[in-house]
């Protein structure tokens, strides 16, 4: 997403994630999200991305085999590693 603080314009963009090399679809949605707002790189003061490249390899239940510990204070990491939480 992009906003522009000025205005309050938003724009967002979406594209597909590239679990052979993360940056390179980081690299998409950041040019996808300009091509959209019109705007040129040295226009943008900050760039936050997020990505589902780990939470696909959960759901396919691809990768290595895994565990948590975790103390009281952190309870809910089994609520949201079975995506029970409606605000993760």
């Amino acid at each position: 997403m992009l906003a522009d603080p000025a205005t309050g314009a938003l724009w967002n963009g979406e594209v597909l994630t590239t679990p052979a090399d993360p940056a390179e679809g980081v690299l998409a949605g950041i040019h996808e999200v300009m091509r959209l707002a019109g705007v040129a790189p040295r226009a943008i003061a900050q760039v936050i991305h997020g990505t589902t490249l780990v939470a696909n390899a959960i759901i396919e239940r691809k990768g290595v085999r895994a565990g948590i510990v975790a103390t009281a204070g952190f309870r809910d990491l089994l609520v949201m590693a079975r995506e029970w939480r409606w605000d993760i």
